[in-house]
């Protein structure tokens, strides 16, 4: 995989794209703290048989920071942007926390340009206000170090973080190298987002997959999301917390290609 730079919505957006140029695409959008890597075992798995796109969000990566706040609407409108830039007229878009909430609006306002979309680990509304203050008051005064520790608690399970170090540890680079600003912002744009009237909008096919063991996204949630996008499906994946994309791989990259053969 090689990446590359693209202008989209006026931003420099740092990308990936692997996979037959014939072949229908899928587009993979991380979350909070993330990058593009996040998404390594399913770029893989998929890029014989499909045109595979990931790319870091606006202040993640190698994109561009822009100063805060951000709002999901500009994240997703940047996402629409990456898809006119590379002449994308439609995709599958795969999107996993804040990702997922960027697919929630793409699926609202543009699902025209969606073959289906893929919720992980994601909700409509995130409360508390405060503990996204919380965290933002912290990464101005002190960076993002002192956010790790419980970013990778709430991320792997115990059990998976000692038995795959070298993956956690690379998950843990990626964190620590997220500009202030890019984070600040990101968590500005979860803190004001409530796409709960929003939901009802998609028309999408869409699954919404979730963790039992996520303490972001309780099951109640993810059943909620489902039951607000019309015709919605659902899938529940055991032993594993938010970023189940890397900790259960093995289980859920095998139900994302059967969605996808499926739509």
């Amino acid at each position: 995989m090689s990446g590359r730079f693209v202008v989209a919505n006026g931003l420099r957006v740092h990308c990936a794209l692997e996979g037959p140029a014939d072949a229908p695409v899928v587009v993979f959008c991380h979350g909070l703290l993330g990058t593009l890597d996040m998404w390594e075992a399913q770029a893989s798995a998929l890029a014989r048989r499909y045109r595979v796109l990931r790319y870091d969000n606006r202040g993640h990566g190698r994109t561009e920071v822009t100063p805060p706040p951000y709002d999901v609407g500009d994240l997703a409108r940047d996402a629409v942007g990456l898809l006119d830039a590379l002449s994308i007229d439609r995709a599958h878009f795969v999107g996993c926390s804040l990702g997922g909430m960027i697919g929630q609006a793409l699926g609202a306002d543009h699902g025209a340009r969606l073959a289906s979309l893929v919720l992980v680990g994601s909700r409509s509304v995130m409360p508390p206000v405060s503990m996204w203050e919380e965290r933002i008051r912290i990464a101005r005064s002190q960076g993002i170090a002192p956010l790790l520790p419980t970013m990778l608690d709430r991320w792997f399970t115990p059990a998976y973080r000692a038995s795959h170090p070298d993956a956690v540890e690379a998950v843990a680079r990626g964190v620590l190298a997220t500009p202030v600003d890019g984070f600040v912002g990101a968590c500005m744009a979860i803190r004001d987002m409530d796409h709960t009237s929003l939901l009802a909008r998609i028309r999408v096919p869409t699954l919404v997959a979730y963790a039992d063991e996520d303490p972001g996204v309780p099951a109640d949630d993810a059943r909620y999301t489902r039951s607000a996008i019309p015709g919605a499906r659902l899938h529940a994946f055991a032993g594993a917390r938010h970023l189940f994309t890397i900790e259960r791989a093995d289980a859920f990259t095998p139900v994302l290609l059967d969605w996808l053969s499926r739509h």
